[in-house]
Protein backbone atom coordinates (compact mmCIF):
# COMPACT_ATOMS: atom_id res chain seq x y z
CA UNK A 1 0.00 0.00 0.00
CA UNK A 2 0.97 3.75 -0.84
CA UNK A 3 1.91 5.69 2.06
CA UNK A 4 -0.57 7.95 0.68
CA UNK A 5 -2.97 5.09 1.43
CA UNK A 6 -1.69 4.60 4.73
CA UNK A 7 -1.88 8.50 5.85
CA UNK A 8 -5.37 9.00 4.68
CA UNK A 9 -6.29 5.80 6.79
CA UNK A 10 -4.77 7.28 10.07
CA UNK A 11 -6.15 10.58 8.70
CA UNK A 12 -10.04 9.56 7.86
CA UNK A 13 -10.61 6.34 8.93
CA UNK A 14 -12.61 6.95 12.10
CA UNK A 15 -15.30 8.75 10.10
CA UNK A 16 -16.54 5.22 7.82
CA UNK A 17 -19.49 4.02 9.37
CA UNK A 18 -20.12 0.42 8.48
CA UNK A 19 -22.99 -0.18 7.63
CA UNK A 20 -25.26 -3.62 9.19
CA UNK A 21 -27.10 -6.05 6.89
CA UNK A 22 -30.19 -7.78 7.45
CA UNK A 23 -29.64 -11.00 9.60
CA UNK A 24 -29.93 -13.21 6.48
CA UNK A 25 -27.59 -11.32 4.38
CA UNK A 26 -25.48 -10.96 7.02
CA UNK A 27 -21.83 -12.15 5.48
CA UNK A 28 -23.01 -11.34 1.90
CA UNK A 29 -21.71 -8.37 -0.33
CA UNK A 30 -24.23 -5.36 -0.47
CA UNK A 31 -23.06 -5.11 -4.56
CA UNK A 32 -23.45 -8.45 -5.92
CA UNK A 33 -24.50 -11.21 -3.45
CA UNK A 34 -21.38 -13.05 -3.17
CA UNK A 35 -19.37 -13.89 0.00
CA UNK A 36 -18.31 -10.78 1.63
CA UNK A 37 -14.21 -10.64 2.10
CA UNK A 38 -13.78 -6.82 2.28
CA UNK A 39 -15.46 -3.57 3.37
CA UNK A 40 -15.33 -1.11 0.30
CA UNK A 41 -14.74 2.59 1.57
CA UNK A 42 -16.77 4.90 0.28
CA UNK A 43 -15.89 7.87 -0.63
CA UNK A 44 -12.91 5.92 -1.28
CA UNK A 45 -10.50 6.26 1.00
CA UNK A 46 -7.53 7.32 -1.21
CA UNK A 47 -9.97 10.13 -2.01
CA UNK A 48 -11.04 10.89 1.50
CA UNK A 49 -9.88 14.49 1.36
CA UNK A 50 -12.09 15.70 -1.15
CA UNK A 51 -14.93 14.93 0.93
CA UNK A 52 -14.32 16.32 4.54
CA UNK A 53 -16.09 19.38 3.68
CA UNK A 54 -19.18 18.08 2.09
CA UNK A 55 -23.01 16.53 3.44
CA UNK A 56 -21.59 12.66 2.28
CA UNK A 57 -21.75 10.33 4.56
CA UNK A 58 -18.61 8.32 4.93
CA UNK A 59 -19.52 4.43 5.05
CA UNK A 60 -17.92 1.33 5.21
CA UNK A 61 -20.35 -1.28 2.52
CA UNK A 62 -19.55 -5.32 3.00
CA UNK A 63 -18.21 -6.49 -0.62
CA UNK A 64 -16.38 -9.55 -2.17
CA UNK A 65 -12.90 -8.80 -3.47
CA UNK A 66 -14.83 -8.84 -7.38
CA UNK A 67 -16.82 -5.91 -6.60
CA UNK A 68 -14.13 -3.99 -4.02
CA UNK A 69 -11.44 -4.39 -7.08
CA UNK A 70 -13.98 -2.97 -9.87
CA UNK A 71 -14.28 -0.28 -7.07
CA UNK A 72 -11.17 0.96 -6.83
CA UNK A 73 -10.53 4.92 -7.05
CA UNK A 74 -13.76 5.02 -8.23
CA UNK A 75 -15.68 8.41 -7.93
CA UNK A 76 -19.31 7.76 -7.63
CA UNK A 77 -21.60 10.08 -5.89
CA UNK A 78 -23.77 8.20 -4.48
CA UNK A 79 -23.91 4.59 -3.30
CA UNK A 80 -26.93 4.08 -5.68
CA UNK A 81 -24.22 5.47 -8.80
CA UNK A 82 -22.03 3.10 -7.05
CA UNK A 83 -24.71 0.09 -7.71
CA UNK A 84 -25.22 0.86 -10.81
CA UNK A 85 -21.47 1.14 -11.71
CA UNK A 86 -20.61 -2.39 -10.64
CA UNK A 87 -23.84 -4.18 -12.16
CA UNK A 88 -22.77 -2.06 -15.96
CA UNK A 89 -19.35 -3.84 -15.06
CA UNK A 90 -20.85 -6.91 -15.18
CA UNK A 91 -23.38 -6.77 -17.61
CA UNK A 92 -19.77 -5.96 -19.90
CA UNK A 93 -18.44 -9.16 -18.70
CA UNK A 94 -21.68 -11.47 -19.39
CA UNK A 95 -22.75 -9.45 -22.64
CA UNK A 96 -22.38 -11.25 -25.96
CA UNK A 97 -21.38 -14.69 -24.10
CA UNK A 98 -22.86 -17.31 -25.47
CA UNK A 99 -24.95 -19.83 -22.97
CA UNK A 100 -24.40 -23.46 -23.90
CA UNK A 101 -27.84 -25.28 -23.25
CA UNK A 102 -28.30 -28.08 -20.73
CA UNK A 103 -28.97 -30.30 -24.18
CA UNK A 104 -25.83 -29.25 -25.93
CA UNK A 105 -23.46 -30.14 -23.26
CA UNK A 106 -25.33 -33.68 -22.67
CA UNK A 107 -24.63 -34.30 -26.22
CA UNK A 108 -21.10 -33.46 -26.23
CA UNK A 109 -20.95 -35.68 -23.17
CA UNK A 110 -22.40 -38.47 -25.10
CA UNK A 111 -20.03 -38.27 -28.14
CA UNK A 112 -16.71 -36.89 -25.97
CA UNK A 113 -16.90 -38.35 -22.66
CA UNK A 114 -12.95 -37.46 -21.76
CA UNK A 115 -13.05 -34.08 -23.85
CA UNK A 116 -10.90 -31.06 -22.28
CA UNK A 117 -13.39 -28.68 -24.33
CA UNK A 118 -16.20 -30.24 -22.77
CA UNK A 119 -14.61 -29.40 -19.70
CA UNK A 120 -14.04 -25.50 -20.60
CA UNK A 121 -17.44 -25.58 -21.53
CA UNK A 122 -18.78 -26.43 -18.05
CA UNK A 123 -17.03 -24.40 -16.60
CA UNK A 124 -17.46 -21.56 -19.00
CA UNK A 125 -21.09 -22.07 -18.07
CA UNK A 126 -20.99 -21.99 -14.25
CA UNK A 127 -18.76 -18.75 -14.28
CA UNK A 128 -21.58 -17.41 -16.66
CA UNK A 129 -24.66 -18.22 -14.16
CA UNK A 130 -22.18 -16.83 -11.17
CA UNK A 131 -21.69 -13.95 -12.99
CA UNK A 132 -25.82 -13.55 -14.08
CA UNK A 133 -26.63 -13.69 -10.44
CA UNK A 134 -24.16 -11.28 -9.09
CA UNK A 135 -26.01 -9.13 -11.65
CA UNK A 136 -29.60 -9.90 -10.73
CA UNK A 137 -29.06 -9.50 -7.48
CA UNK A 138 -31.29 -6.74 -5.22
CA UNK A 139 -29.04 -5.60 -2.59
CA UNK A 140 -30.81 -5.24 0.80
CA UNK A 141 -31.78 -3.00 3.55
CA UNK A 142 -29.37 -1.96 5.93
CA UNK A 143 -29.30 0.11 9.36
CA UNK A 144 -27.07 2.90 9.60
CA UNK A 145 -27.34 4.76 13.22
CA UNK A 146 -30.72 3.03 14.07
CA UNK A 147 -32.42 3.95 10.16
CA UNK A 148 -33.14 1.36 7.60
CA UNK A 149 -31.69 2.14 4.13
CA UNK A 150 -31.85 0.41 0.89
CA UNK A 151 -29.79 2.40 -1.66
CA UNK A 152 -30.46 -0.52 -4.54
CA UNK A 153 -33.24 0.30 -7.20
CA UNK A 154 -31.38 -1.14 -10.21
CA UNK A 155 -33.51 -2.31 -13.47
CA UNK A 156 -32.69 -6.21 -14.26
CA UNK A 157 -33.18 -6.56 -18.11
CA UNK A 158 -30.70 -9.16 -19.25
CA UNK A 159 -32.58 -11.24 -22.08
CA UNK A 160 -30.97 -14.35 -23.81
CA UNK A 161 -31.16 -14.73 -27.79
CA UNK A 162 -30.29 -17.58 -29.61
CA UNK A 163 -28.35 -18.53 -26.63
CA UNK A 164 -26.44 -14.90 -26.24
CA UNK A 165 -26.67 -12.99 -23.75
CA UNK A 166 -27.67 -8.87 -23.85
CA UNK A 167 -28.08 -6.04 -21.66
CA UNK A 168 -31.72 -5.47 -22.73
CA UNK A 169 -33.97 -6.33 -25.30
CA UNK A 170 -32.95 -2.96 -26.92
CA UNK A 171 -29.49 -4.02 -27.04
CA UNK A 172 -30.34 -7.01 -28.43
CA UNK A 173 -32.70 -5.83 -31.30
CA UNK A 174 -30.33 -2.91 -32.11
CA UNK A 175 -27.19 -5.56 -32.36
CA UNK A 176 -29.37 -8.66 -34.02
CA UNK A 177 -31.25 -5.76 -36.69
CA UNK A 178 -27.87 -4.58 -37.93
CA UNK A 179 -26.00 -7.94 -37.99
CA UNK A 180 -28.92 -9.88 -40.14
CA UNK A 181 -29.54 -6.53 -42.39
CA UNK A 182 -33.35 -6.11 -40.37
CA UNK A 183 -34.69 -2.85 -40.28
CA UNK A 184 -34.93 -1.70 -36.65
CA UNK A 185 -38.37 -0.54 -36.40
CA UNK A 186 -39.74 -3.88 -37.87
CA UNK A 187 -38.20 -5.94 -35.69
CA UNK A 188 -38.83 -3.56 -32.34
CA UNK A 189 -42.22 -3.79 -33.26
CA UNK A 190 -43.12 -7.39 -33.97
CA UNK A 191 -41.59 -7.85 -30.13
CA UNK A 192 -44.56 -6.27 -28.87
CA UNK A 193 -46.48 -9.85 -29.88
CA UNK A 194 -43.63 -12.16 -30.10
CA UNK A 195 -40.53 -12.99 -29.27
CA UNK A 196 -37.67 -11.76 -30.90
CA UNK A 197 -36.80 -14.81 -31.99
CA UNK A 198 -39.91 -15.26 -33.99
CA UNK A 199 -39.67 -12.06 -35.01
CA UNK A 200 -36.91 -12.95 -36.47
CA UNK A 201 -37.95 -15.94 -38.39
CA UNK A 202 -40.56 -13.98 -39.86
CA UNK A 203 -38.49 -11.48 -41.18
CA UNK A 204 -35.50 -13.44 -42.73
CA UNK A 205 -37.18 -16.45 -43.20
CA UNK A 206 -39.92 -15.26 -45.56
CA UNK A 207 -39.68 -13.68 -48.58
CA UNK A 208 -43.19 -13.29 -49.41
CA UNK A 209 -43.79 -11.00 -46.67
CA UNK A 210 -41.17 -8.61 -47.09
CA UNK A 211 -41.92 -8.02 -50.71
CA UNK A 212 -45.18 -7.77 -49.84
CA UNK A 213 -45.11 -5.05 -47.29
CA UNK A 214 -42.82 -3.13 -49.50
CA UNK A 215 -45.92 -3.29 -52.04
CA UNK A 216 -48.68 -2.58 -50.32
CA UNK A 217 -46.50 0.42 -48.75
CA UNK A 218 -46.27 1.69 -52.23
CA UNK A 219 -50.00 0.96 -53.76
CA UNK A 220 -50.91 3.00 -50.63
CA UNK A 221 -48.94 5.61 -50.29
CA UNK A 222 -47.86 5.13 -46.33
CA UNK A 223 -44.72 4.57 -45.45
CA UNK A 224 -43.48 0.59 -44.26
CA UNK A 225 -43.28 2.01 -40.75
CA UNK A 226 -47.05 2.89 -40.73
CA UNK A 227 -47.34 -0.09 -42.78
CA UNK A 228 -45.84 -2.00 -40.04
CA UNK A 229 -47.96 -0.75 -37.68
CA UNK A 230 -51.06 -1.66 -38.92
CA UNK A 231 -49.80 -4.68 -39.41
CA UNK A 232 -49.13 -4.92 -35.65
CA UNK A 233 -52.81 -3.77 -35.24
CA UNK A 234 -54.13 -6.95 -37.07
CA UNK A 235 -52.09 -9.28 -35.17
CA UNK A 236 -53.06 -7.91 -32.11
CA UNK A 237 -56.66 -7.60 -32.89
CA UNK A 238 -57.75 -10.24 -35.03
CA UNK A 239 -55.04 -12.85 -33.13
CA UNK A 240 -53.43 -13.33 -36.37
CA UNK A 241 -49.55 -14.37 -37.64
CA UNK A 242 -47.49 -11.93 -39.61
CA UNK A 243 -48.17 -14.28 -42.53
CA UNK A 244 -51.97 -14.24 -42.26
CA UNK A 245 -51.78 -10.70 -41.54
CA UNK A 246 -50.42 -9.59 -44.89
CA UNK A 247 -52.26 -12.18 -46.58
CA UNK A 248 -55.32 -11.09 -45.41
CA UNK A 249 -54.27 -7.09 -46.83
CA UNK A 250 -53.00 -8.58 -49.71
CA UNK A 251 -56.42 -10.91 -50.66
CA UNK A 252 -58.05 -7.44 -50.36
CA UNK A 253 -59.98 -9.17 -46.55
CA UNK A 254 -58.59 -5.99 -44.56
CA UNK A 255 -57.89 -2.61 -46.22
CA UNK A 256 -55.44 -0.06 -45.39
CA UNK A 257 -57.38 3.17 -45.51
Amino acid sequence: MSNEYQKNKQLYHHKYKEILPESKYIGKCFYCGDFKDELDHFPPLSKAQNYTNSSVTFLLIPSCHHCNLMLYNSMQGSVQERVKYVKDKLMETISGKTNFSEKEIRDWMKDNPKSRLLLSVISYNEQLKWLLSRYKFEGYNYELEGVINKDIDVDHEAVIVYGIYYKSLDTAITYLSRSRGIPYYKLTILCQSMSIEDAIVHLTNNKFVDNSLQLIARQDKVTMKEMMTIIESIMTSQNKTLFEAVSSIMSGRHRIV
